[in-house]
C-alpha cells in the first residue's frame, strides 16, 4: 500500500479504474523512494499506508530531498497527483516529457564529470521507462522499441560493473515484451518475456545479490503473462514458478521489517501458487491444481491472521477459491465446485462488510458473483443466477449516489439489470424484465439508454 496509486485503494470511485495513469503514479512512487529512501505513503501499519495512499498524503520532497534537482521534483510531484485521468496526472504531456529530458541531461552531466553513482544509474533507468511509457501512449511504438533496445544494450554493458542494474535490465526486456504484445508481435513478446524472467531468475539465485521482494513479484507477473498462447514452455514456466514460490517463502520466513516488503513477498508467493495451479489445470491435471490451491488457502489464511488489513491476501484467497471451483467442476464434482464458489462469494462479501469504503472490494465481489451467475445458467438454474445478479445490484447500491455520481457503480448495476432482464425474458416473465430495464434506464449512459429503451419497446410489443 505504501506505493499504491490513490485509484488502486478503491476508496474513491471518481478516480476511475486502474489504468495508464496508475503506471505513471508507479514511476513517481519509485522515483520518490530513490530520492528519499522511503516509500511515499509509508505507515506504521497497512491500514495507515492505505489511508495515506487514498489521500495521496506524502511528505513533500522539498523537505525530504532538498538537494534533488527542481525539475526532477516537479516530475515526481506530477506523477503522484491524486486525479482521475492520465491527462490530469500529466497535465502537460509534452512539457513533462521535456522535463524528463532535462533530468536525464543533469544525470548525463554527472556522468561526464565522473560523479555518477549506482543510484543515479538506476534513477536514469526509471526516467527512461517513464519516457517510453509516454511514447507508447502517443502511439509512437517504433520509437519506443528503438529506445528500449538501445537501453538494453547499454544496461547489458554496465551490469557487470553496476550489479544494481541487473533488475533494470530484466524490466527493460519486460517493457519491450509488453510493447510487442500490445502491437500483435506475439512471438517477439514471448521471447522478450522469457529473457526478462531468465534474468530475474539468475539475479534471485545469486546469494550476493540484493534481491527485494518486489523483484520476485515482478518476475511472477512476467511468468504469469507468458501464456501458452505466446508459445511458452509449460514445464519451464512451472519450474520458474516453483523457484519463485520458494524464494518468497524464504523472504516471508525472515519476517521483513518493512510492511511494503512483506506485502510484495506475500503477493509473489500467493500469485506463484495460483500460477502453478493454473499451469497444472491447463495441462489437464486438475487434481494437482487443487493441491496448489489448498496450499494457497492455508498460506493466505496464516498470512491474513498476521496482517488482517492486507487487501492483497484477501483478493488472492478469493481468486484461489474461484480456481478451486473450476478444478472441481472439471473433475466432475459439482457439489464441491458449488461449495468453493460459495466460499469465494462469502470471502468477498466479508471483505466488503469489513471495509465498506473500499470500492475495490465491490469489484472483487462483483467478479465472483458474475461467475456464480454464469454457473447457475450453465446448470439450468435461472433462479440461482437471478439471485447472484440481485446481490450485485444490492452491493453496488450504496455507491450509486457516491462522489461523482458513482459512475462505475452505475455501470455495474446497469449490466446486472440488463442480464437480469434477459433471464426473465427467457423465463417468460416479460413484465418483470421490463421493470428491470426501466430501473436501468436512468442509471445508464446516454448511448446505452437508447439501446435499453428499444428493448423495452420490444418487450411491450405492438
Amino acid at each position: 500500500p505504501a506505493f499504491m496509486a490513490p485509484e488502486q485503494t478503491g476508496r474513491d470511485p471518481t478516480l476511475g479504474p486502474v489504468g495508464p495513469a496508475t503506471d505513471i503514479h508507479g514511476l513517481g512512487a519509485t522515483l520518490y523512494c530513490m530520492l528519499t529512501g522511503r516509500a511515499p505513503y509509508h505507515g506504521a501499519a497497512t491500514a495507515e499506508s492505505l489511508a495515506r495512499a487514498a489521500a495521496a498524503d506524502y511528505p513533500v520532497l522539498a523537505v525530504l530531498a532538498p538537494t534533488a534537482p527542481a525539475d526532477l521534483r516537479t516530475i515526481v510531484e506530477a506523477c503522484l497527483r491524486r486525479v482521475a485521468t492520465l491527462f490530469q496526472r500529466l497535465e502537460w504531456p509534452e512539457e513533462m516529457l521535456g522535463t524528463i529530458g532535462l533530468a536525464l541531461e543533469q544525470i548525463a552531466d554527472l556522468e561526464h564529470h565522473g560523479w555518477l553513482t549506482p543510484a543515479d544509474e538506476v534513477l536514469r533507468h526509471e526516467l527512461l521507462r517513464g519516457e517510453r511509457s509516454h511514447l507508447m501512449r502517443q502511439g509512437r511504438f517504433d520509437e519506443a522499441v528503438a529506445r528500449t533496445r538501445g537501453e538494453i544494450t547499454e544496461l547489458a554493458a554496465r551490469v557487470g560493473v553496476v550489479p544494481a542494474l541487473r533488475p533494470c535490465l530484466a524490466m527493460s526486456h519486460g517493457d519491450l515484451a509488453a510493447i510487442f504484445d500490445g502491437t500483435g508481435r506475439r512471438d517477439e513478446a514471448a521471447a522478450e518475456f522469457g529473457r526478462a524472467i531468465d534474468l530475474f531468475d539468475a539475479f534471485a539465485a545469486d546469494p550476493d545479490a540484493a534481491v527485494a521482494p518486489a523483484h520476485l513479484e515482478v518476475s511472477t507477473r512476467y511468468n504469469a503473462t507468458i501464456s501458452p498462447s505466446l508459445g511458452a514452455d509449460t514445464a519451464a514456466r512451472d519450474a520458474r514458478a516453483a523457484r519463485l514460490v520458494a524464494r518468497c517463502e524464504a523472504l516471508l520466513a525472515a519476517d521483513p521489517a518493512d510492511a511494503t516488503d512483506r506485502e510484495a513477498a506475500a503477493r509473489g508467493l500467493l500469485m506463484g501458487l495460483r500460477l502453478r495451479a493454473d499451469i497444472a489445470a491447463n495441462r489437464g491435471a486438475p487434481a494437482d491444481a487443487l493441491g496448489f490451491l489448498e496450499t494457497l488457502a492455508d498460506t493466505a489464511g496464516a498470512l491474513a491472521r498476521r496482517d488482517p488489513a492486507n487487501h492483497v491476501i484477501t483478493d488472492e484467497r478469493v481468486l484461489g477459491a474461484c480456481q478451486e471451483f473450476r478444478c472441481h467442476r472439471d473433475l466432475g464434482r459439482p457439489a464441491a465446485a458449488a461449495d468453493n464458489l460459495a466460499a469465494a462469494v462469502n470471502l468477498a462479501a466479508a471483505a466488503v462488510a469489513a471495509e465498506p469504503a473500499a470500492f475495490s472490494r465491490l469489484r472483487t465481489l462483483v467478479t465472483v458473483l458474475r461467475i456464480q451467475a454464469e454457473l447457475c445458467v450453465a446448470v439450468d438454474d435461472p433462479e440461482g443466477a437471478l439471485d447472484s445478479l440481485r446481490r450485485i445490484v444490492e452491493a453496488a447500491g450504496p455507491w450509486l449516489s457516491g462522489p461523482g455520481g458513482g459512475v462505475e457503480a452505475k455501470g455495474i448495476t446497469v449490466d446486472a439489470l440488463v442480464e437480469t432482464a434477459a433471464l426473465l425474458r427467457g423465463m417468460g416473465r416479460a413484465g418483470e424484465a421490463t421493470a428491470a430495464l426501466e430501473w436501468a434506464v436512468p442509471l445508464a449512459t446516454t448511448e446505452r439508454q437508447a439501446e435499453i429503451r428499444t428493448e423495452i419497446e420490444r418487450l411491450r410489443g405492438p
